[in-house]
């Protein structure tokens, strides 16, 4: 098992505070319709690891664009 997905299955505030960045950032993706509803499907059914890479785009694309 990564750490990371025991850190996110044992700690509230972790969980809680990539929530809020995935709902602050999804929007980043509104010009992409179907890479928008990937990242959705993915932060909401994938496990830890595959919610950070939503994350990773979603803070590129708020970075960069």
């Amino acid at each position: 098992m990564n750490p990371l997905e025991y850190w996110y299955n044992t700690n509230i505030e972790l969980r809680k505070f990539l929530d809020i960045y995935f709902y602050e950032n999804i929007e980043k993706c509104r010009n992409h319709g179907k890479l928008k509803a990937n990242c959705e499907n993915l932060y909401r059914d994938g496990n830890a690891v595959e919610k950070n890479q939503v994350l990773t785009l979603l803070s590129a694309l708020k970075n960069f664009f």
